[in-house]
């Protein structure tokens, strides 16, 4: 017999929590992950018995009542007791969420029997990587559990029906779970949405998610990757929403009242005519409206820096915001990661973006292991000497000043699972194995760097970069000095000073108030970001020293130098 009373029944999404010393926890507040959003989305539209909600754990308020623990997790208890879900669904995407989501699937295990539900689905990359980790951890107590290998809007209503109706998932693809105390995977390793389905999968339900406040809005119209990047766990073929489709997707949260859209495609520009199409179909509508049109923060590969036509097009359709990884200034280390980008080209291609008033977010990486793969050229062998850390930091950070972003994200080089580099790694044994998945967020070092590199130089050099950039050149090292010169900054002489950077702006764009407006607004805004940058920094540093991890890397950085006696 089902368990589920009057043929009805409910299924919770959750998005794991970051990390207790994650650095995106600001960032994240403002925004929704969005596969548990459409896997609850497709269960809803597919099966009409079924009442789906989202649970954001990174987005959610109290003054919006969502009931908490005495840890201040959101209490999925009094949640189970407010609405019990038949059907649980945990996002295991970030590694630096999977102990979180790992947690968060033994409470549901260990409830009373009354609270109990039928089944819980864990997905995302971590997942599909480690899907032992969660089938191992799980209790057999006739609550069924799974992970599903991939995108899940190709299995989840199937999955949900046959756990619901106690039906046999032998059938189901793209799925492991554990029966008799075996485990059990059937093929294919990774699930994709094909193509041609694409199209057909329903707009994301936002209104679907409880408890949360949502500023950002992300939507995705390209799935996949053609870069061949070592260090990203994205290796499928890139697959494409249709431009028509997508701008009706675009306009219908428009009309909603959106004010921030993120697509949050690896790549905006991987379909370059169907982004054109897009862009001027966006273009021709907010000029039928004649209104003010919600601003578009974008991902993008730095070689659209050259692409003057498209960069024109992106700013009059409302893009103000890219990311753009540029990795690293160093040649070696971009073919060591296979970054198909031409160091000498970079910062004339950062231009493109400022000449056409788009904001840049650089993304780097610091501490690449240069090592030596088959099929590529010799760029160096883990055991010859590197150059010291210093070295590399200081040419990071001329880098870094000759491209002037408005925003600036140096993360550390992470091994994260799934990936080229980790096997390699793994192969050399240079993982540390006692670094928790909870610190792999990009800010905490969590594998031995080259031959020469001290551990605890890296980490102290990563730190160093952020704040500099975020502080000023002569009173970085002082936190709270360089907090309160960004608060009188921002707050005071900008503030004043801007009807008089917008009067001299106005003959220059042709006596346009709009757009004489923008300059003296992007400096009010990257000195107010400069001013949350360096607070996030500060908080970090903070959780940093109370985590111990400090003392883990004087251990690693003792038994480096052991190792080159």
């Amino acid at each position: 017999m089902s368990r589920l009373a009057n043929n009805l029944g409910v299924f919770r999404s959750i998005d794991a929590q970051f990390g207790k010393f994650n650095v995106f926890k600001y960032e994240a507040s403002k925004t929704i992950s969005l596969g548990p959003v459409m896997v609850a989305t497709v269960a809803g539209r597919d099966l009409p018995w079924l009442e789906c909600e989202v649970i954001s754990e990174n987005n959610y308020r109290r003054r919006y009542w969502g009931p908490r623990d005495e840890f201040g997790y959101p209490d999925h208890y009094a949640l189970q007791r407010e609405k019990k879900a038949d059907i649980i669904g945990i996002s295991a995407a970030m590694t630096n969420a999977a102990p979180r989501a790992l947690q968060i699937m033994q409470k549901y295990l260990r409830m009373p029997p009354e609270l109990r539900p039928t089944g819980i689905i864990i997905g995302g990359w971590h997942a599909c990587d480690y899907p032992d980790e969660f089938l191992n951890a799980a209790e057999e107590n006739g609550t069924k559990v799974v992970v599903v290998h991939g995108e899940a809007e190709t299995v989840i209503s199937r999955l949900i029906e046959s756990i619901c109706r106690e039906r046999t998932l032998e059938d189901i693809p793209g799925i492991s779970y554990k029966e008799n105390g075996i485990i059990i995977r059937n093929g294919p390793d990774f699930l994709i949405v094909p193509g041609q389905e694409i199209d057909y999968l329903p707009d994301p339900n936002f209104w679907l998610v409880r408890y949360a406040k949502i500023k950002i809005f992300p939507v995705q119209r390209t799935r996949g990757c053609s870069g061949k990047c070592r260090f990203c766990r994205v290796k499928t073929l890139p697959r494409a929403m249709s431009p028509e489709r997508f701008l009706k997707q675009i306009k219908d949260l428009v009309s909603k009242g959106v004010k921030v859209i993120f697509i949050v495609d690896d790549r905006f520009e991987e379909d370059r005519e169907g982004c054109i199409y897009l862009m001027k179909g966006l273009i021709e509508y907010k000029k039928q409206r004649k209104t003010r049109f919600p601003k578009l923060i974008i991902q993008t590969r730095l070689s659209a820096g050259k692409d003057d036509e498209l960069l024109a097009l992106m700013r009059q359709a409302g893009v103000v915001f890219t990311a753009i990884g540029y990795e690293s200034p160093i040649r070696e280390e971009l073919l060591a990661m296979k970054k198909p980008v031409n160091p000498a080209k970079m910062v004339e291609w950062s231009r493109g973006f400022c000449q056409n008033g788009i904001s840049k977010h650089m993304m780097m990486i610091l501490g690449y292991p240069r090592m030596r793969v088959s099929n590529d050229p010799i760029i160096g062998y883990p055991d010859i000497e590197q150059p010291p850390i210093r070295k590399t930091a200081k040419k990071f950070w001329q880098f870094i000043r000759q491209v002037n972003p408005d925003t600036l994200q140096v993360l550390l080089y992470t091994p994260l699972p799934g990936t080229e580099d980790r096997f390699v790694l793994e192969g050399e044994g240079r993982i540390y194995e006692d670094v928790d998945w909870g610190f792999y967020d990009g800010t905490y070092l969590a594998f031995r760097p080259d031959k020469g590199i001290d551990p605890l130089e890296l980490q102290h050099e990563f730190v160093n970069l952020m704040r500099k950039f975020y502080g000023f050149p002569i009173i970085w090292k002082s936190r709270l000095l360089t907090l309160c010169a960004h608060w009188l900054i921002s707050i005071i002489p900008l503030t004043l000073s801007m009807p008089f950077h917008w009067i001299i702006r106005m003959p220059f764009m042709g006596f346009s108030p709009a757009k004489a407006w923008q300059y003296p607004r992007k400096i009010f805004r990257n000195a107010w970001k400069r001013f949350l940058g360096h607070l996030i920094i500060m908080v970090w540093m903070r959780n940093y020293k109370q985590s111990g991890f400090e003392d883990l890397l004087i251990r690693k950085s003792a038994e480096a130098k052991a190792l080159c006696k």
